[in-house]
């Protein structure tokens, strides 16, 4: 149990390594004793012991190469949404396009193109998409 905050208790439920180009941050969740919610998530640089806020932490990005089986579009706060369904090492996952992110070109070529095509996706750690290129 953790340090006594005017009159709840909070304790650290989750500490997690995660590397994020080339550099270690450890993924502290912290919560109050009674598990309602998680208060906040900071990034702990494993070297330095910079923290950074969940809002400011470093993005956390892999690579896929998959194949696009089904696209689907929705609208979220006016801003357009694009969930891929997607092929990465035989299994199928959805991934999330947020179409602001990205140029028009990309979007378009998703919507009329993008079903069966070749793709390497950059993600980060909640499976939305930072980056695409078409593979031909």
């Amino acid at each position: 149990e953790g340090v006594e905050a005017g009159v709840q208790t909070f304790y650290i439920a989750e500490i997690n390594p995660v590397l994020v180009n080339g550099t270690l941050y450890w993924r502290v969740v912290v919560a109050p004793s009674d598990n309602t919610a998680v208060s906040f998530i900071d990034y702990v640089n494993a070297e330095g012991g910079a923290v950074k806020s969940e809002a400011e932490a470093p993005q956390v990005i892999y690579v896929v190469d998959a194949t696009i089986l089904d696209v689907k579009t929705f609208i979220e706060g006016g801003n357009t949404r694009v969930i891929l369904k997607i092929r990465v090492d035989g299994e199928e996952r959805y991934v999330l396009v947020k179409a602001e992110n990205h140029d028009w070109k990309t979007i378009s070529k998703l919507l009329f193109e993008g079903k069966g095509a070749r793709v390497r996706l950059w993600l980060n750690e909640e499976g939305v998409v930072v980056k695409i290129r078409f593979k031909s």
